[in-house]
C-alpha cells in the first residue's frame, strides 16, 4: 500500500495523532504529510516542541517545483526526518498559503505514489476537509481513505454532507474510525447508516 490519507469532517477528533501514532508503528519506511490547509504545522510546533527547522516544507515544494517540476529529489529536500525511517512533510504555517497549493495538489499525488517504487509508503493528514483548499485530490488518489470521527452523533452525521456516497461510500479502501467504549455516544448502527462505509472502532 502506497498512500494513507486521514481526514475528519468536523472538530478535532485526533487526524494529525492517528496519523503520527500509526506512523511510528508502520511496518515500512513512511513519509507523513501535513496537508492540513488550515495552517500551523502541529507536529513541528507540539511533537518536535518548536526546536527544528521550519523552512522547509509543501511551500518549499511547490516553489522548487516552479523551475525544476515536482521531483524526487526536490521532494526529500523539503522533508524532515523524525526517527529511524520515518519522515515529515511538513504543512503550510499560515492558512494565507493554501490558495497557492491548490493547483499543486495532482502534481503531489502523482508524486507521492511513486514513492511506493522506493519501498516508501506515504501517510497523509488532510485535517478537516470541507474547508476552503482541501487537498481533496490527495484523498481521492490515495490508496485507502480513513474518515476520522468524534463519538457524538452530530459529528457522525456529518460525514455525508462533505463526502459525496458515490465517490466515498463505495470506494475500495474507505475505512471510518471512530471511538468505542462507555465515551461512544454514536452506536455502531448510527455509524452504519450515516456512512455506508465499514467502521474501526478504536
Amino acid at each position: 500500500m502506497a498512500v494513507v490519507a486521514f481526514a475528519s469532517a468536523k472538530g478535532a477528533p485526533g487526524v494529525t495523532t492517528s496519523t503520527l501514532a500509526l506512523a511510528f508503528a508502520w511496518h515500512r519506511p513512511v513519509l507523513v504529510v501535513e496537508a492540513d490547509m488550515t495552517g500551523s504545522s502541529s507536529v513541528l510546533s507540539g511533537f518536535l516542541r518548536g526546536t527544528t527547522d521550519q523552512s522547509r516544507g509543501l511551500v518549499g515544494l511547490s516553489v522548487s517545483a516552479r523551475q525544476h517540476g515536482f521531483t524526487d529529489q526536490g521532494l526529500w529536500e523539503q522533508c524532515l526526518r523524525l526517527a529511524e525511517e520515518r519522515y515529515l512533510l511538513p504543512g503550510i504555517a499560515d492558512p494565507a498559503q493554501a490558495a497557492a497549493l491548490s493547483s499543486a495538489w495532482p502534481s503531489i499525488a502523482v508524486l507521492l505514489a511513486e514513492l511506493e517504487a522506493a519501498g516508501v509508503d506515504v501517510l497523509v493528514d488532510a485535517g478537516r476537509v470541507g474547508t476552503a483548499y482541501a487537498p481533496m485530490s490527495l484523498l481521492r488518489a490515495a490508496d485507502a481513505a480513513v474518515l476520522v470521527s468524534g463519538t457524538r452523533l452530530p459529528d457522525v452525521w456529518g460525514y455525508p454532507v462533505l463526502f459525496n456516497q458515490d465517490e466515498w461510500g463505495q470506494r475500495q479502501g474507505c475505512q471510518g474510525l471512530g471511538g468505542s467504549g462507555r465515551s461512544a455516544f454514536a452506536s455502531r448502527r448510527d455509524c452504519s447508516r450515516a456512512w455506508s462505509i465499514p467502521r474501526s472502532e478504536g
